[in-house]
């Protein structure tokens, strides 16, 4: 028997569907996809931000103090910028998402959401920001996810 045999006849065991891709392609890989799409944008829009608001560097991870003061410092205009991207990057997880689920359920892109949530809270608890921006950034990602869901929904762009 081939490895793949053995794998399909393992994950069956765990399904109740007669098919495990079934379940993978419904509630797996759209969550990967849309928290990966979410967590590319977030990284990428971080070091454009970087390439205009520069930030001290830091080479001793235990001592973060300069770049605490360096972000508290940082003018209103980069944490409007940096919610500009968190909110972006959270409606494209959950385009994402409802592209790969083909329009069919809004949980992928909820749980995308939440998964950007708990990434932005770990980022919260590791370096402080404003309470304001701190407010901000752990409310959108949820909602604007959803919104992803319904602007495809709504439009009806995909056939299911």
């Amino acid at each position: 028997m081939q490895i793949s045999t053995y794998f399909y006849k393992f994950i069956s065991n765990f399904t109740d569907r007669k098919t495990p891709t079934m379940n993978f392609t419904k509630y797996v890989l759209p969550v990967v996809v849309g928290s990966a799409a979410g967590m590319l944008l977030i990284k990428m829009g971080e070091l454009g931000l970087g390439k205009i608001y520069t930030l001290p560097v830091v080479t001793d991870l235990n001592n973060l103090e300069p770049l605490k003061a360096a972000i508290l410092a940082l003018p209103t205009s980069a944490f409007l910028l940096l919610l500009g991207n968190y909110v972006f990057a959270s409606l494209v997880s959950g385009i994402a998402s409802t592209l790969v689920i083909k329009g069919t359920s809004s949980i992928p892109a909820i749980i995308s959401g939440s998964i950007l949530t708990i990434g932005a809270i770990a980022n919260l608890m590791r370096i402080p920001h404003p309470l304001w921006f701190s407010i901000a950034n752990l409310i959108i990602y949820i909602p604007f996810a959803w919104l992803g869901y319904v602007a495809l929904r709504k439009k009806q762009i995909i056939n299911a």
